[in-house]
């Protein structure tokens, strides 16, 4: 007999004490907090649980595991199935740990299963504080010597700055909270690092906007899972300043800043659709390191 239950952060570690990670930590922690974390439990004892988040219609799953002995089971997919039935979402995105593609592959399964089709699939870098340091003070120091330092002198003289969110005013975070509907002509949606349990996840120290007249004409938005792993999550520019170097100026300061953190993890956030970015990346990140995460995203079919 199978039963799902709405369960507490403190029943994840008393039922799951064997299995626990850093990462499932974090992630049942978060969905715990907003609600939204369930437990199966079969024939009295526990058999699996799923995290998630649910916002605007797009259902976030950030973690799901089944016990050794119960897999393939259906323990996943009846988790999976209760959360899309519980509230009606018309997208999902599912986040899975770097490098685990038997993961991704069983969620992508399992979601178009249920009548989900996949929209995207988000790539991530990751690495350690010494990778980091070498590409910082081997290539990243060379680049911008060699290509970079230009940008950053030229938006210099036409008086653009660069604020962290801590720093920049209520007015310029309010542009930027409204920037998929406006100029920027992106579809990624800020909202949900402010208004959700998510903006306690955004390091406003290694987060920046791009200021020119009061205007904020790109800004790129890091995620702290904890003061030393990072990720950058998302970046954007205004449509006239497309191609005009102005991100390579954010991107130095957060890793200037990075580096006199002495970060011990950093992930970059990309959709791997989304070709400009993939090739941005590409250039500045050079010889760093790298292992791979996904965070798959489906539409439901109608």
């Amino acid at each position: 007999m199978r039963k799902i239950i709405n369960a507490a952060y403190q029943d994840y570690t008393f039922l799951f004490r064997d299995s626990r990670t850093t990462y499932s930590d974090l992630c049942v922690k978060k969905s715990a907090a907003e609600k939204n974390f369930y437990i199966m439990i079969e024939d009295n004892f526990p058999a699996g649980y799923i995290c998630a988040s649910s916002e605007r219609n797009i259902l976030y799953v950030n973690y799901a595991y089944t016990v050794p002995e119960k897999r393939s089971r259906g323990i996943f997919t009846s988790l999976l199935k209760f959360l899309t039935e519980l509230e009606e979402n018309s997208a999902v995105m599912v986040q899975s740990p770097a490098a685990d593609k038997k993961y991704s592959k069983t969620v992508a399964d399992i979601c178009e299963t249920l009548g989900f089709q996949k929209n995207s699939v988000c790539r991530t870098s990751c690495s350690d504080w010494n990778c980091l340091r070498e590409w910082k003070e081997i290539f990243f120091d060379k680049f911008m010597a060699d290509k970079g330092n230009k940008y950053l002198e030229f938006f210099a003289r036409r008086d653009f700055k660069i604020l962290s969110f801590a720093d920049a005013s209520s007015e310029h975070l309010e542009q930027l909270y409204h920037s998929h509907e406006n100029y920027f002509g992106n579809t990624f949606d800020v909202r949900k690092y402010f208004d959700s349990y998510d903006k306690n996840l955004v390091d406003n120290d290694l987060s920046f906007v791009a200021v020119k007249n009061d205007e904020v004409a790109a800004y790129f938005l890091t995620l702290a899972v904890n003061k030393n792993n990072l990720i950058a999550e998302q970046t954007a520019v205004a449509k006239k300043y497309l191609g005009s170097g102005l991100m390579f100026v954010l991107l130095n300061e957060f890793v200037q800043k990075l580096y006199a953190r002495r970060c011990d993890k950093l992930a970059f956030a990309v959709y791997e659709d989304n070709f400009a970015a993939i090739k941005f990346y590409d250039k500045i990140t050079g010889q760093l390191k790298t292992s791979h995460g996904y965070i798959c995203k489906f539409l439901l079919k109608k």
